[in-house]
């Protein structure tokens, strides 16, 4: 169920963090050396010396008074500038440009992209390069941007191809009309994504209650207590579900069975 608030004036959102970080041990022998590699990680968890970020409120707050003080904006870097060195590795910037004789036609050009690790295919979301204004989720409030000519903001769940994510967004148009092109300013934060789940069929009452009890923290030993069943029966149902669900983990079955 898709829950989403627009509005003109910034509203307090969930603060978020995002600390990650690797390390390189190295034996300073001549003769022998290992060294811990983590592949594929952004440039900048290969810092030691991390940046200090800020929550999405706070960035979207100052964002929407800088877009408030100026008369006009015609670049989005006068917007973007103030807040640049503090986003964090889960937030991302893209500049939406809309053509003025095209309707509908808008091209995303990224500022910053989603950085934190996953396994998961295709991290462009929310806001991939090939935007459709007719089906993405977030057309409507971007549309709203560009004919309200105000800052839009939203919290949402957003369906993905196969994946589902909560996000807020902040969305600010350009100050000043341009003959040739339009644009907005698009800051995300994205607070988790997962897997879509598959729809359970057949579950019974026992199965049911088994996951519950999972997603409240319960061991199987415990669930099985509640349950009056052994712990074996609680551990056979598990490894069916996780079967059903093609989850590696019990963490992986309580995320895709939400």
């Amino acid at each position: 169920m898709t829950e989403t608030t627009v509005s003109a004036s910034s509203q307090r959102l969930a603060d978020d963090s995002s600390v990650s970080g690797k390390f390189a041990c190295h034996n300073p022998s001549a003769f022998e050396m290992t060294k811990t590699v983590v592949f594929g990680a952004p440039d900048f968890f290969r810092n030691p010396a991390m940046k200090k970020t800020s929550s999405f409120a706070s960035l979207s707050q100052q964002l929407i008074d800088v877009w408030i003080s100026q008369e006009q904006v015609k670049d989005p870097r006068r917007l973007y500038s103030p807040v640049k060195d503090r986003i964090a590795a889960n937030m991302v910037v893209a500049v939406i440009e809309k053509a003025e004789d095209v309707a509908g036609d808008f091209r995303v050009r990224f500022i910053e992209r989603y950085k934190v690790p996953t396994s998961l295919a295709d991290v462009r979301f929310p806001l991939g390069e090939e935007f459709d204004a007719n089906t993405h989720p977030l057309s409507s409030a971007i549309a709203n941007t560009f004919a309200s000519r105000r800052p839009t903001l939203v919290s949402d769940r957003l369906a993905v191809g196969n994946l589902r994510m909560e996000i807020d967004l902040v969305t600010l148009p350009k100050k000043g009309r341009a003959k040739s092109s339009d644009w907005c300013l698009a800051f995300v934060v994205i607070k988790g994504i997962v897997r879509k789940a598959t729809v359970l069929r057949d579950l019974d009452d026992i199965d049911l209650s088994i996951l519950q009890l999972l997603r409240e923290g319960f061991l199987s030993r415990e669930i099985g207590e509640r349950l009056a069943r052994s712990p074996r029966t609680v551990e056979h149902r598990l490894e069916r579900l996780k079967a059903l669900l093609d989850a590696r983990t019990l963490h992986d079955l309580v995320v895709r069975s939400l």
